[in-house]
């Protein structure tokens, strides 16, 4: 939690390991086993066409092990939620793996009570297994006596018992680790002579194999996850048994456990036969059968449409979704952001999510984008192209002796591909969103970048406007300033959204509305976290003492089943943390090379607020791509670190629900070029007041969506 005084001689804090691995982000090292199975999958993918029918048109191993490993990390993925979300739960009553085994033969027969009474004395009898295994068949006939009563079910005990010393004795699998798992499942069925599939992933637990023997509910989350689907993995057909062979040779060794135990689970209590419960599921996103469900409903309904150009991870559409909107086609060049988007946006059709330069596609005159949406109607075309040429940030190289001219920038040409969109789809209302420098970067006559975008959309017949907004008057918890330029060719554009919330330098006419949401408020309820540290899928602390209750319980911030994603905080060497050990919250780089002239590490001309700590009590800083390089400027308040990622998110307005995928660092750029979802939610709503005047999409249509406190919060706060 925040505390808001800044503690005082905190010291180097203790450097911790962070948990898991990155959200998809690319993995370069693999166990031995990891290795073997990957060789037989891809051998296998390619040898069977009949089960992975798309396979054939990779032609390159490098791209078939690639899409491999995607698909890897989407198992492990679910795999690491639902054991999070579930508890982490086991399939038998006892901890200990031989415990198990011999619960469930003796259960067979006897009463439960019965069971656990045998258990409960051979533990009790014999210090370790080796010692069961090496008494006389006489002690085993006087033990089971002493304890059984009644003949048959002693009878059936005493035979159980010796059959599992025999099945402990002989079980042995030297060749196991080269052996195929349908090879080791054919193996173990003869040596053991067991026919119950619980048995024999207790023999495989003890023996130290892992196996994916699965019951119908794992298989039946399996095929609507559909975890190859680039490959075309289909089963339909398929019968039962021959599911559960091809399954367990197709999921990662190291996975197979625990994933058959939550998936089984999981198909028990949410993915159920019939009506699954697809909206208490925390892994919805991840599967195939959510999305077509999903995708299909908003496709066929009236809702308002959205083209989304450089749509990053989604923040625009995000906001535009929750304002009554659907998303038809969304467009970027990063992958790691194309990855997000998909994963947040199950409403989006994947083809309709295109990894590709925008200059590209322009010169092909958009044919395959034309062809993708047919007859569809596009109201809005909304983009907010890359700022960094524009920002005030990426001037500085202008004071450390490097000329700058942001004319020359290539990327401050890019608003051109989204102009050039207008002619071909002819949008209602078009929406560009930058930062204010895009009025301020000018040529030699004067002009600037803005204006020959607003020029180049009213040559299309688009009426224009200019807004500039503060992200903290719609409930972002952030200072961020940014210049959007809306065109109509329905008329008069609207004027800006209204402001929802107040800051300091508001007029006085604005006295009226609620403060700001502070940083405070945005991420107090979080976990503390030293340098390093952190897990990248976890549970979110069931405490909520102080919990600010105005950001998370009106925007429903926290994730539906109580996950945390992100949560993850970055290295900072010695001299660092001492820096920020010496700032206060609201001090600069000038105040701490003021204090302390033995720590400075930069010029001043240009870098004067390289270092900051960021107010407990105010709006936050702008939170920025920069992110992706260090966090010198976002020192958190009161612990000696700087932001995580997960907390950059929330200062976005990005729910917890939000996941972010790639590298630490791609996913704080993602976040830092994002449009804040409620500021994109009240422009959004804006232009739909402005459909809606000029006859389009009536109230009657679709309703403007609210994000409500999440089933969460709601239990807590029913407790």
């Amino acid at each position: 939690m925040i505390k808001t005084e800044k503690p005082k001689g905190q010291g180097v804090p203790i450097r911790k390991p962070v948990q898991d691995t990155p959200i998809f982000s690319e993995r370069k090292c693999f166990s031995a086993e990891h290795k073997a199975w990957r060789r037989r999958m891809l051998r296998w993918i390619r040898e069977r066409t009949d089960l992975f029918p798309d396979a054939v048109k990779e032609k390159k191993n490098a791209n078939l092990r690639e899409h491999l490993d995607e698909s890897v990390i989407n198992i492990w993925l679910v795999a690491r939620i639902l054991s999070i979300a579930q508890g982490d739960p086991d399939l038998g009553r006892n901890s200990e793996a031989i415990d198990g085994f011999i619960y469930v033969l003796l259960a067979q027969k006897v009463d439960d009570c019965t069971s656990q009474k045998v258990l409960a004395a051979l533990r009790c009898r014999f210090e370790t297994w080796d010692q069961f295994l090496r008494v006389e068949s006489e002690e085993i006939e006087f033990f089971v006596s002493t304890v059984v009563s009644g003949p048959r079910k002693a009878a059936f005990v005493r035979s159980t018992l010796e059959n599992v010393r025999r099945q402990l004795e002989l079980l042995s699998f030297e060749a196991a680790p080269t052996q195929s798992d349908s090879e080791i499942d054919r193996s173990l069925g003869l040596n053991s002579g067991l026919t119950n599939q619980n048995n024999a992933e207790f023999v495989r637990k003890i023996l130290g194999i892992s196996d994916f023997v699965s019951n119908a509910d794992a298989i039946r989350v399996l095929e609507r996850l559909e975890p190859y689907s680039y490959f075309g993995f289909n089963l339909r057909g398929v019968s039962l048994r021959e599911k559960k062979i091809l399954f367990s040779d197709a999921i990662p060794p190291h996975l197979r456990y625990s994933l058959r135990v939550n998936l089984a689970i999981h198909g028990r209590e949410i993915c159920k036969v019939s009506k699954p419960k697809c909206d208490r599921c925390p892994v919805n996103n991840f599967c195939a059968y959510f999305r077509t469900v999903t995708s299909t409903a908003f496709m066929v309904s009236r809702k308002p449409t959205v083209i989304d150009l450089f749509c990053g991870a989604g923040g625009l559409s995000a906001g535009f979704r929750e304002a009554g909107f659907r998303t038809i086609l969304a467009v970027d060049q990063d992958p790691a952001s194309i990855r997000t988007f998909r994963i947040n946006h199950p409403e989006v059709p994947d083809n309709r999510v295109i990894c590709a330069d925008l200059r590209d596609l322009r010169k092909s005159e958009f044919a395959g984008v034309k062809s993708l949406l047919a007859s569809e109607t596009v109201d809005v075309l909304v983009g907010g192209p890359p700022c960094q040429g524009f920002s005030r940030a990426g001037w500085r190289s202008r004071g450390t002796g490097h000329r700058y001219e942001g004319t020359d920038d290539d990327r401050n040409h890019l608003y051109q591909e989204l102009v050039s969109l207008l002619r071909i789809m002819q949008p209602k209302v078009v929406l560009m969103e930058n930062v204010p420098g895009i009025g301020e970067v000018r040529f030699g006559d004067g002009t600037s970048f803005q204006d020959l975008a607003r020029k180049a959309m009213q040559d299309f017949g688009y009426k224009t406007a200019i807004w500039t907004l503060n992200s903290a008057w719609y409930g972002v918890p952030q200072n961020r300033i940014r210049r959007v330029i809306i065109g109509s060719n329905l008329g008069v554009p609207p004027d800006r959204p209204e402001s929802e919330y107040r800051i300091v330098t508001d007029s006085s006419d604005q006295e009226s509305l609620e403060p700001a949401i502070t940083l405070l408020e945005a991420i107090g309820d979080l976990p503390e976290l030293a340098i390093n540290d952190g897990s990248w899928v976890s549970r979110y602390p069931t405490s909520f003492a102080n919990m600010p209750a105005r950001f998370l319980q009106r925007y429903a911030v926290l994730h539906p089943q109580g996950l945390l994603f992100s949560h993850v905080t970055r290295f900072q060497n010695k001299k660092d943390l001492e820096r920020f050990d010496t700032l206060s919250p609201g001090e600069t780089y000038m105040d701490l090379i003021e204090r302390r002239p033995d720590l400075k590490n930069y010029r001043t001309d240009a870098f004067d607020d390289k270092y900051y700590r960021l107010l407990p009590d105010a709006p936050c800083r702008t939170i920025v791509a920069h992110l992706r390089r260090d966090g010198n400027s976002f020192v958190h308040p009161s612990q000696l670190r700087s932001l995580s990622v997960r907390e950059a998110a929330r200062i976005q307005s990005f729910p917890d629900n939000f996941i972010f995928t790639g590298s630490r660092g791609s996913q704080f750029e993602q976040i830092g070029n994002a449009v804040p979802p409620l500021m994109a939610r009240a422009m959004a709503r804006t232009i739909l007041l402005h459909l809606q005047k000029h006859g389009i999409h009536s109230m009657n249509g679709q309703p403007v969506n609210k994000r409500g406190a999440s089933p969460f919060l709601q239990g807590w706060c029913k407790k």
